[in-house]
């Protein structure tokens, strides 16, 4: 409250409040609430025999005691889900859980869950398709059996995602043509380079049809920074 001469002052009051027993109800804040955990979906990786690793994270550092955090996973076509609870036991706030079971040329769709004494809290819905490495009916199956959300993650030649007309945007490469060879090595048309081969075994080494001599893709994380041994230059 103001008075003419632009002065003002403030008082603090404490209000006590009773119960119907006439006893003092302490005060609360909001710091006293006790917070539901945020979860986080994280990704998976695979060993290629058919075993399947999720990962998820607890990100607020303030929250109800965890009774059980893990991986929600049911199959595109079926309500038939699936907890996968995780042993979090020196984890931190990872989760981390593994499965076998499953079924090869399915979808799944799967996310963290975590649950406490003030219900359970979810991460984003993610999506995994299971396929055969063996299996012809890709053709990118050489370089990863799964995609999550359309694309190929951790695999010997780095994320990209991919098409079915043999196009595929690579996240060092950009936009990139791929023909698979008999050996399962990929011949690779980039419009900075030309035709390139490589395969698992000399991956990020890649044969320049152009130069006829090998380069090597630096592992940068955001652009292609070759190294030209027939030139011995950067490109």
């Amino acid at each position: 409250m103001r008075d003419e001469h632009n002065a003002s002052l403030v008082k603090v009051f404490k209000i006590a409040l009773l119960d119907i027993n006439d006893t003092v109800v302490p005060p609360t804040t909001d710091h006293d609430k006790t917070l539901a955990p945020i979860v986080q979906t994280g990704s998976f990786s695979t060993d290629g025999n058919g075993t399947y690793q999720f990962e998820g994270k607890i990100l607020s550092g303030e929250h109800a005691n965890i009774l059980e955090a893990g991986i929600w996973i049911k199959p595109a076509d079926s309500n038939n889900t699936q907890l996968l609870p995780a042993d979090l036991n020196g984890t931190g706030d990872t989760i981390r859980v593994s499965t076998n079971s499953l079924t090869i040329g399915r979808t799944y769709f799967y996310r963290a869950y975590a649950l406490t004494k003030m219900g359970e809290s979810l991460g984003t819905i993610r999506r995994i398709e299971v396929s055969d490495r063996n299996a012809t009916r890709h053709w990118w199956s050489s370089i990863s059996a799964t995609r999550t959300d359309g694309w190929i993650t951790n695999s010997w030649m780095g994320d990209l995602v991919p098409y079915p007309n043999q196009w595929a945007y690579h996240r060092r490469l950009g936009w990139i043509y791929l023909s698979p060879d008999i050996n399962k090595g990929y011949w690779i048309w980039r419009q900075e380079n030309g035709w390139l081969w490589t395969d698992s075994s000399t991956w990020p080494f890649l044969w320049s049809h152009e130069s006829t001599g090998w380069l090597y893709l630096f592992p940068a994380k955001n652009k292609a920074l070759f190294y030209d041994y027939p030139t011995g230059k950067l490109r």
